[in-house]
């Protein structure tokens, strides 16, 4: 009798443990069993129901009606309550795109090529010679393959996306504009230095 008691507290407690998910109501899409890891300023981060070890996944709130957890409670998400985005920006800066800008300036290392092009060209041309690389390299942005990212799941988040690559962009940018200052720098010292010593 005993063993056929614990039995059934163990079939019981497996089931109990099945059935306890979060469900997530996205507005034009059917209901999604999973795992809600974080809720930030603009997106629910979860993971699929069953892949607790898996991809971390990521929804804006515009997208969610609820979030119906699995000790009962109801999250309603009411899209008044969520910060506007003006002026092609987001404000405050969200979570994702905070993170993405931090890790393209941490990983995204294939602007050295723009740079020396712009360093190179400054000191053998001058400071105009150096211009004309400098505008173009800093007009064109980094190509998908060098953007270096450390996650390719990351990159599936649009809003990661755009932050990254806007990031990847102005450090190109800095570095290119950076080295035509430096350029014109040498090219300045040598031409006081020769000029001394003549």
């Amino acid at each position: 009798m005993k063993k056929m008691f614990l039995f059934f507290v163990l079939m019981l407690s497996t089931t109990l443990v099945v059935v306890a998910q979060d469900m997530i109501y996205p507005k034009e899409s059917e209901a999604i069993q999973a795992k809600v890891v974080e809720i930030t300023s603009f997106n629910v981060k979860y993971q699929n129901f069953g892949e607790e070890n898996g991809v971390l996944r990521s929804m804006p709130k515009s997208k969610i009606t609820k979030i119906v957890y699995q000790d009962g409670r109801e999250e309603n998400f009411n899209n008044k309550n969520l910060p506007r985005i003006t002026g092609g920006g987001v404000s405050p800066m969200s979570e994702d795109c905070r993170q993405a800008r931090i890790d393209a300036e941490m990983y995204y290392k294939n602007h050295k090529a723009a740079g020396t092009t712009t360093l190179i060209s400054t000191l053998t041309f001058g400071a105009l010679g150096g211009l004309v690389p400098a505008i173009a390299c800093s007009a064109i942005p980094p190509k998908p393959h060098n953007l270096g990212y450390p996650n390719g799941t990351l990159m599936q988040n649009p809003e990661y996306a755009r932050c990254y690559e806007q990031q990847a962009r102005k450090k190109k940018s800095r570095k290119v504009w950076n080295n035509l200052l430096i350029g014109t720098g040498i090219n300045i010292a040598a031409y006081f230095v020769l000029k001394s010593t003549l």
